[in-house]
């Protein structure tokens, strides 16, 4: 089940932004176009990593680079300043505001 949290403008476009669950129990967080078509998914998943309801993995490298900046400047979310290193890459906790 998914839930609209907000809405976001990236590169002129408005966009919506969806909570949902990974099978794991994570957050997962999507951002897509108002008819409901995929954008990005802002969200990663891991599954040794426990977090509260409200707070999920943000995917900030790759191609989420310039849509996550966007979605911080949004106003629907903070960053933690916790990270947990996946890889190569490291993922930032967001909270949902």
């Amino acid at each position: 089940m998914t839930k609209i949290i907000g809405y976001m403008k990236f590169h002129g476009k408005d966009l919506r932004v969806v909570k949902g669950k990974y099978a794991t129990g994570l957050t997962a967080i999507f951002i897509e176009k108002m008819g409901g078509a995929p954008e990005a998914k802002l969200s990663t998943c891991v599954s040794d990593v426990s977090l509260p309801e409200d707070h999920f993995l943000a995917k900030t490298w790759g191609e989420n680079e310039r849509i996550s900046v966007a979605a911080m400047s949004s106003g629907l979310f903070e960053d933690t300043g916790a990270r947990f290193e996946i890889g190569y890459c490291v993922a930032e906790v967001w909270k949902i505001v």
